[in-house]
């Protein structure tokens, strides 16, 4: 299986960053392919509502990596991992 784990938390050593870490490990030791990558490095800030930014052509006109790993990692990908330091969902 490929696996793609992103870190969302902007602390490259807190707790969100070795969990996944530790994830994308346990997946490879189980035998499958696991890239993990931090959000910061892609990433220039929050994605926007395309409707105001989107170029003529209908491109995203944010020059970032995002793109990329979209395509490339995300995309390809089997299974997905988030590991954030904020809560989804409510209580």
């Amino acid at each position: 299986m490929k696996a793609f784990v992103l870190v969302a938390s902007p602390r490259r050593d807190g707790n969100s960053a070795l969990l996944a870490q530790e994830m994308a490990e346990g997946l490879r030791e189980a035998g499958h392919e696991a890239t993990l990558l931090h959000a910061d490095d892609f990433l220039s800030g929050f994605l926007r509502d395309c409707r105001k930014c989107r170029g003529a052509d209908g491109e995203c006109t944010i020059e970032d990596g995002f793109r990329s790993v979209f395509l490339e990692r995300y995309l390809p990908a089997e299974g997905f991992v988030a590991a954030t330091n904020r809560s989804i969902g409510t209580a």
